[in-house]
């Protein structure tokens, strides 16, 4: 994986270019990041790719059935820019009441 910087006179854009299987030239992933991609692009830690994805800050799929997270790239290069907000902002939970 590897990103590459295009300076356009007073705007630069980094371009994230997806790891490459050297024995075809073919993307290894059909489409979806995992969360070393998504750590590799947003330049973060793994870690915080898994923290933000569990607190619902990212947007994330979750596989039935596992424990494996995956990323649709539109959505989180829109999370980079500012564009996607969580459905329901993540709150602090009201203690329970004892009777």
């Amino acid at each position: 994986m590897s990103t590459a910087s295009v300076d356009d006179e007073d705007t630069t854009t980094i371009v994230f270019v997806p790891a490459r299987d050297d024995r075809r030239g073919q993307s290894r992933r059909s489409g979806l990041w995992n969360p070393t991609d998504v750590a590799t692009f947003l330049q973060v830690s793994r870690s915080w790719v898994y923290q933000k994805a569990e607190a619902g800050l990212l947007p994330v799929i979750r596989l039935p059935g596992s424990s494996l997270l995956r990323f649709e790239p539109d959505l989180v290069r829109a999370f980079a820019r500012g564009e996607w907000r969580p459905a329901r902002p993540p709150g602090v939970q009201p203690a329970k009441r004892r009777k």
